[in-house]
């Protein structure tokens, strides 16, 4: 993860157990990202549960590299799998709510826990049935015992329902989003819930309007762990093909400054860390990452190509592109390329059986050309023979096939995206 430009990692719960794991590469020196494991606290007397009880919040470890300090709990399941617990039910299957993972009794014993030997807690909430009870648990738990900058965080904060939004961030608690979920949901989320309901779902605009921060992170392995999927999506609010075009449900975008605050000094905010990371400032952790294109101001598609040069942890390099061997990102992932892209008089080629096979594209060659079918659009384009291998000139190619193409010197990188209108 280090080469997406990445400095540091949540893991988003974890045992007792699999504590050592983080210590021991610690102790050696081999783990150079900052880590914020949350113990993951399943029921009131679970392993995690005993271990918050009989532990006081250990705090920074190993030289600020392991941040030990939170609990995760997961109040319900996932929108696609129509778990995710909802306050009535799901449009498309009639009579059925999701999956609660606890009572409103439960609930409360287990936040208890860790609010009570304070510890962070985020819990893993997508429905807005899920989400109306944690608001409910957390306002109890801060009512009973009034505390100071808590921070306490709903992770991906999906669907809640509007008076919920405003109920939560009037209590101050973080929403931890994912601007990706959005994009991979938005082909199933409008049928799950209907279109009222959706007034309330992946509401980022909504929530930044009203005076919250949004948290970003890549949910990863859910989804791809490249960060700058996310800052695309975030934007842009289309998927990596380009739709829908203006963006699916276009007026919850976020600028690309906000996107960039929620992954850094947003981001430190949300785990106590903002004294020493989340911006370049004297006195602060030299962690940062170097890019091949300004992201600021970019063409938008071109924000899910972006590729980290440098990576700095600490003032220590921990990682460096090889910028030895060409890159086709194709609408944000690296195609598979077997063989090298070679250059010659300043024009680049690229082997077509290779591309082809990314694709799953048809070929047809006659002679020294190859015509080239991927979906419906074709195009026939000369081929050059080296050593074995067919080349077709990489930006003929692609723009012949209807799509934008665009080279970075910086990383030996061609980005293509959808064409422009």
């Amino acid at each position: 993860i280090l080469s997406y430009g990445l400095t540091t990692e949540m893991d988003a719960g974890i045992s007792v157990s699999a504590l050592h794991y983080y210590t021991d590469l610690y102790e050696s020196g081999k783990l150079k990202i900052r880590s914020y494991p949350l113990l993951r606290i399943s029921a009131a007397d679970d392993a995690q549960a005993k271990y918050v009880q009989e532990h006081a919040p250990a705090g920074f470890l190993y030289d600020n590299r392991m941040h030990l300090g939170g609990v995760k709990i997961t109040t319900d399941g996932s929108l696609g799998a129509r778990s995710a617990a909802m306050l009535e039910p799901y449009s498309d299957r009639p009579g059925y709510c999701g999956e609660y993972r606890f009572t409103d009794e439960q609930a409360y014993e287990v936040f208890k826990i860790a609010y009570s030997n304070n510890y962070q807690i985020c819990t893993h909430t997508i429905g807005d049935g899920a989400a109306h009870q944690v608001i409910n648990t957390l306002e109890r738990l801060q009512k009973e015992d009034p505390r100071e900058d808590v921070r306490l965080r709903i992770e991906h904060f999906q669907i809640v329902n509007p008076a919920d939004i405003t109920r939560a961030i009037n209590m101050g608690i973080l929403p931890s989003m994912q601007y990706i979920h959005a994009t991979s949901d938005l082909l199933m989320a409008e049928d799950r819930i209907g279109h009222e309901r959706m007034a309330g779902a992946y509401a980022w605009r909504t929530v930044l309007d009203q005076g919250s921060i949004i948290i970003a992170g890549t949910d990863a392995p859910v989804e791809y762990v490249n960060p700058w999927h996310n800052f695309y999506a975030g934007v842009t609010r289309m998927t990596r093909d380009g739709s829908p075009e203006g963006g699916w449900y276009a007026e919850q975008k976020v600028t690309r400054e906000e996107v960039l605050k929620s992954y850094t000094i947003w981001a430190a905010y949300g785990q106590f860390e903002e004294d020493i990371k989340g911006s370049l400032e004297p006195g602060k952790l030299a962690d940062f990452v170097t890019i091949d294109r300004d992201v600021m101001t970019c063409p938008e598609d071109e924000m899910m190509n972006i590729h980290a040069l440098e990576t700095v942890i600490g003032g220590e390099v921990v990682y460096t592109k090889d910028n030895s061997k060409g890159i086709i990102d194709w609408h944000g992932v690296p195609m598979t390329l077997n063989n090298d892209i070679i250059e010659e008089n300043g024009v680049r080629y690229a082997p077509i059986a290779d591309i082809a096979n990314s694709l799953s594209a048809a070929t047809e060659k006659d002679g020294d050309n190859i015509k080239v079918t991927y979906k419906d659009a074709s195009v026939t384009v000369p081929v050059k023979a080296v050593g074995g291998v067919d080349y077709v000139e990489v930006e003929a190619l692609f723009k012949g096939l209807g799509q934008t193409v665009s080279y970075n010197e910086n990383s030996n990188s061609f980005s293509i995206t959808k064409a422009r209108s």
